[in-house]
């Protein structure tokens, strides 16, 4: 099966952590078929 090849995600809430850039970060989650309801930290400042 081959993996999705875009990046499809929901915003899921903030986070307490920061980014390197300094700023603060949210909890997205992942809709891929690979990391389905996976969360992750985003950058608020969109640098990455």
């Amino acid at each position: 099966m081959a993996a999705a090849s875009s990046w499809n995600s929901t915003t899921s809430g903030r986070s307490n952590a920061l980014c390197s850039c300094g700023a603060a970060t949210c909890i997205r989650t992942s809709c891929t078929e690979a990391n389905r309801g996976r969360g992750f930290l985003c950058c608020t400042d969109g640098c990455g």
